[in-house]
């Protein structure tokens, strides 16, 4: 752990975004319970809530339940005091919401990712767009989170590889929104903000968690030691390029862009029998023996997969988010009791609690996480 001892502003910030977290998640809420929830002193929460009241960044609501003494004052955020931009880059569709101070999604909107999009000039205009549905001014954005298909380096915004968006490395596309609307604008890998999403929803108490994003393309972000790992080059979880089946994936030679695994997979092949399960309460419900038969090659794949990264992982969690859940939920109980038969060390398979929307709601929770802890200069 940081010595933050002789760094007061740093842990002053730190302590902001904890609080405006916990309001956010369990408001309405009083001071003494914050304190008590959090591990810190009564007195440092009362003087950090003294800042965020004088900031407008949360509102007083009433008086709560009293234990015998006097009746607490609850607190909770003040929904209208920032407004942030998530986005979600990936194949086929690219997601863009409006959410307010909480992260409730106020406006959203869907971009085709075919090669012919102007992906820059597109999320500009759409980002004016869901401004103008929801009435507010350019002016009112306080951040923008951006979760992206690809290898990204989190603090410098810098795109190093993006396999379906090879136009959009380097900088270019952070650059290009913070000149448009002068906000800072967050980047991470989209599996990476997936683990973001799951944490907006809870608080994560495993030290080690994999969140594996499946659908046209495949991902893993990895929490160890309760912490992030990226790997020395930020590629790791890149399980996109995971060889399971040399024979067959290696059939047409190498390919330097890798993606074995998702073209072995084959997605966009199978896209019209996924389309078709999305209404059915079950795959019980098939009765074509063609269908059956490749569903279960795809299940066999996907936890050959999860096998692999359970052996030299061994996460407490594995969370399963993107397009795979809009499947029947039996489709992912059928990977689940295959992975088991292939590792009986691995942990239960559980769906992401934003379903597919995970990565989305990370880039929210993401850009509003840097507000809340930017939102008093303590520097002085």
């Amino acid at each position: 752990m940081r010595d933050l001892t002789g760094r007061p502003g740093l842990l002053k910030k730190i302590n902001v975004a904890k609080i405006m977290d916990l309001i956010r998640k369990q408001g309405p809420i009083s001071r003494a319970d914050l304190a008590s929830a959090l591990g810190i002193s009564r007195p440092t929460v009362s003087k950090l809530i003294t800042d965020l009241l004088q900031a407008e960044a949360i509102v007083e609501i009433g008086e709560g339940q009293s234990n015998g003494g006097k009746k607490p004052i609850l607190l909770q955020i003040n929904s209208k005091n920032a407004y942030v931009i998530g986005i979600h880059v990936t194949y086929p569709t690219i997601q863009v919401a409006l959410a307010d101070n909480i992260g409730t999604m106020l406006t959203r909107k869907e971009i085709s990712a075919d090669g012919s999009t102007d992906i820059i000039g597109s999320m500009i205009e759409t980002i004016l767009a869901l401004l103008e549905a929801a009435d507010l001014e350019a002016s009112s954005l306080s951040a923008i989170g951006v979760a992206i298909a690809g290898i990204v380096n989190p603090q410098s915004g810098e795109i190093i590889q993006a396999r379906v968006f090879p136009n959009l490395q380097g900088t270019e596309f952070k650059d290009a929104l913070e000149s448009k609307f002068g906000v800072p604008v967050w980047m991470d890998n989209d599996v990476y903000m997936g683990l973001w999403g799951q944490a907006a929803s809870s608080e994560i108490r495993e030290r080690s968690i994999a969140f594996v994003s499946i659908g046209e393309l495949i991902g893993l972000g990895m929490m160890i030691e309760g912490k992030l790992y990226r790997g020395a080059k930020l590629a790791a979880g890149e399980i996109g390029d995971m060889i399971v089946d040399s024979r067959q994936q290696l059939a047409d030679g190498f390919e330097p862009a890798g993606g074995y695994l998702e073209k072995y997979l084959n997605w966009k092949g199978t896209n019209r029998l996924f389309s078709a399960m999305e209404s059915m309460e079950s795959i019980g419900e098939l009765t074509d023996e063609a269908a059956m038969r490749l569903l279960s090659q795809y299940q066999t794949r996907i936890a050959c997969c999860l096998a692999n990264v359970i052996c030299v992982f061994d996460p407490e969690r594995v969370v399963i988010g993107g397009e795979i859940l809009r499947l029947p939920g039996s489709f992912l109980e059928g990977i689940d009791q295959q992975l088991r038969n292939l590792n009986s060390r691995s942990p239960r398979l559980e769906e992401a609690y934003y379903r597919e929307d995970s990565e989305l709601v990370g880039s929210i929770y993401y850009a509003l996480q840097n507000v809340h802890k930017d939102l008093i200069d303590y520097s002085g």
